[in-house]
């Protein structure tokens, strides 16, 4: 009752606002600032392309304490995050495509400096350092290729420059909460070679207790790191070389048993856990201006990924279900593409090459069970995208790619072995009308896919294999700059139409229900989305957004019954967000949010759940020059919303409750 009140009494500040900043005069200099993106792998105004784009910069993540990647959720309408249990391990939903825990295809896929992230263990980004954020909502299959089905999510780290630039940020608060972030940027060569380098360490108590020790499961404990180099020799020659890391040294997943004798958020394990997985991301990108109309640019990228971590499922002092898990990942790609602008007419043309190794190494080692899987798949493609304007205020846009991949399997405890080669095109047509220069709307249509494959947790008895998942979506929206840049209002509306679509099952075993990867119909949905962002007065900015899917399965029934008309997994119905900001020239700032989402099931019976909820977030501070200190509270009434039944079994997944502290940050 104390948030829905909470959510009401924001709305009404929020109403109230808007109506009395727009009844008082405004400097004719305010406006909100345009945050160039690059969905269509060139620089635009997202106000100006036909799709759906969210941007935010490194100042508004700040702002909004989006410390990493899955603090998007509910910021951003219709894209929403789903915990695995740890940190690391973050399951998207976007539009109603969503991602499974033990599946190795995510359906969003995220970039790092243009290095695609290409699993759910390890779908992280700490974001300290960096430049902007976009979402692009819908399919991207024409541009980023297999596993962009419900959109792409890139982040872009800061890039140095001329100027010396430098930060230290010391962060602390209840729970143990201790932060420290420190960046350094300049010139070393003058107007020619410049470095970057960023460090973060983050530790904080969990929220499980263990009655059978001292701490919580599921504390956490991680160092991040990043650094980047450029280099330009000549004017149209530009080289940028970026390296990423992040390692843990904590503890495992915030889980419990629901049906245990334990009380709520408690477990009794002989032994806890732990995570000592490390990644590490390096990407290379050549750009050559070959005139004022052509460029040239190669991206070359690897990312390491070792997951290794150890998990008590039987929650007890007895030694029965311990699960070691030691995966190792390597991911190498190259792209070369052809950039074109020149009279409004813009394209880009392209080639990629991708391989990924996967070795699952997945042991039950109370019980004498494991799954050993090696998993081996390269990746080709061609694209192209232009747009194309005509009759002085209408373009259209046109796009294809052409993908093809092979994987070779083989699971070494039961001697399976396969192997499969698949061929995927994905189109795009966008059509657009500019009403005038601060108005467009659009209509468009995409294709997108996750990829087929095969199950490395063994999936069912006899099936390994999956098909692909094919995805087509038609998009109708429009973008509004008003009230002479002071405000933006977008909307859009979908349609989605599945065919073989994957969903995670569970099937019953003599210890626990285990996870297969399986094809299950042609499920159909739609939704919108709305957002709006006010900036009636210098330093005030007024921010909300609301997402609707509409997501259920049609014809489906397994063994665990009929699951015709119910929800799809992991897809919240409603997401919102309700934001109040505001920045003095004293150095006065002051920010409160709300951000809610609707029941969320977690199978495809719909048994398990997170509830719904809305959690509150307030900041306030006085920034001085080069040095700000802030005193926020993260979930300020402390709601609690951990899932029931998770992952087909009776577990309980703890969610972060209140979090209060300050943070101290210097820069220059």
């Amino acid at each position: 009752m104390k948030t829905k009140t909470s959510l009401w009494a924001l709305c009404a500040v929020l109403c109230f606002s808007i109506s009395f900043a727009q009844a008082q005069e405004t400097e004719p200099s305010v406006m909100l600032p345009v945050v160039l993106v690059t969905a269509n792998k060139q620089e635009e105004d997202p106000q100006k392309i036909p799709q759906s784009v969210t941007a935010i910069t490194a100042r508004q993540a700040d702002d909004a304490r989006v410390t990493s990647v899955d603090k998007l959720g509910l910021r951003v309408p219709n894209l929403s995050f789903s915990t695995g249990g740890m940190g690391m391990i973050n399951l998207t939903s976007m539009r109603g495509v969503r991602s499974d825990p033990h599946s190795n295809t995510p359906a969003v896929t995220m970039y790092i400096d243009d290095v695609p992230v290409t699993t759910n263990a390890g779908y992280i980004a700490h974001l300290f350092d960096i430049e902007n954020v976009e979402v692009l909502r819908g399919p991207q299959g024409t541009l980023y290729g297999r596993n962009a089905e419900g959109g792409v999510i890139k982040v872009t780290t800061k890039k140095p420059g001329r100027e010396t630039t430098g930060r230290l940020s010391l962060t602390g608060g209840n729970k143990e909460l201790g932060q420290t972030t420190g960046a350094l940027s300049g010139e070393l060569v003058e107007d020619t070679l410049f470095a970057g380098l960023a460090m973060q360490y983050f530790t904080q108590q969990g929220w499980v207790k263990n009655d059978s020790g001292a701490n919580p499961v599921d504390d956490r404990k991680e160092y991040s790191g990043r650094g980047r180099l450029r280099y330009t020799p000549t004017d149209d020659l530009e080289v940028n070389f970026a390296y990423g890391m992040v390692k843990y040294d904590e503890g495992s997943f915030g889980m419990y048993n629901l049906q245990s004798m334990s009380s709520e958020r408690h477990t009794d394990s002989n032994d806890p856990g732990r995570n000592r997985s490390a990644f590490n991301d390096q990407s290379l990108t050549v750009g050559y201006d070959l005139s004022p109309s052509w460029k040239l640019t190669s991206v070359t990228t690897r990312k390491e990924s070792d997951l290794n971590y150890t998990m008590d499922y039987d929650f007890s002092a007895m030694p029965m279900y311990e699960v070691h898990k030691y995966d190792r990942y390597m991911d190498i790609g190259q792209e070369v593409r052809l950039n074109y602008d020149q009279d409004g007419v813009s394209g880009v043309f392209g080639l990629t090459y991708n391989r990924n190794e996967k070795k699952i190494r997945y042991t039950y080692y109370n019980m004498g069970t494991k799954h050993h899987a090696t998993d081996k798949t390269n990746q080709y493609a061609a694209f192209g995208q232009l747009k194309v304007p005509f009759w002085d205020k209408w373009a259209v846009t046109a796009g294809a790619r052409l993908d093809y991949y092979d994987s070779k399997f083989q699971e070494e405890e039961t001697g399976y072995s396969a192997s499969g080669s698949w061929n995927s095109f994905s189109p795009k047509l966008a059509l657009e009308y500019a009403v005038t220069d601060d108005n467009l709307v659009y209509v468009s249509g995409s294709r997108g896919f996750r990829a087929a494959g095969f199950d490395a947790y063994q999936g069912s008895p006899g099936k390994y294999e999956f098909d692909e998942e094919e995805l087509w979506a038609v998009e109708v929206g429009s973008k509004n700059t008003l009230w002479d840049g002071k405000a933006r209002l977008n909307a859009a509306l979908f349609y989605h139409k599945f065919k073989n679509m994957q969903l995670e099952s569970y099937y019953t075993t003599v210890f626990s229900p285990m996870p297969s990867i399986e094809n299950v119909g042609d499920p159909q949905g739609l939704g919108g989305e709305v957002e709006l962002t006010v900036m009636p007065l210098a330093g005030l900015e007024l921010s909300g957004s609301v997402g609707y899917t509409h997501m259920r399965f049609d014809d489906f029934t397994d063994a665990t019954g009929d699951h015709s008309g119910n929800s799809i997994p992991y897809v919240p119905e409603w997401t919102c967000s309700l934001g109040a900001q505001y920045r003095h020239g004293s150095g006065f700032f002051v920010r409160a949010e709300i951000l809610g989402a609707s029941r969320t099931y977690l199978d495809s019976r719909n048994a398990g759940n997170i509830p719904a909820y809305a959690t509150v977030n307030t900041k306030i501070g006085w920034e001085f020059g080069n040095l700000d200190v802030y005193l926020f509270a993260d979930n300020v009434f402390d709601e609690r919303h951990d899932y029931v039944n998770a992952f087909g079994g009776t577990y309980g997944v703890a969610t972060p409750g209140r979090v209060i502290g300050t943070t101290v940050c210097y820069h220059f």
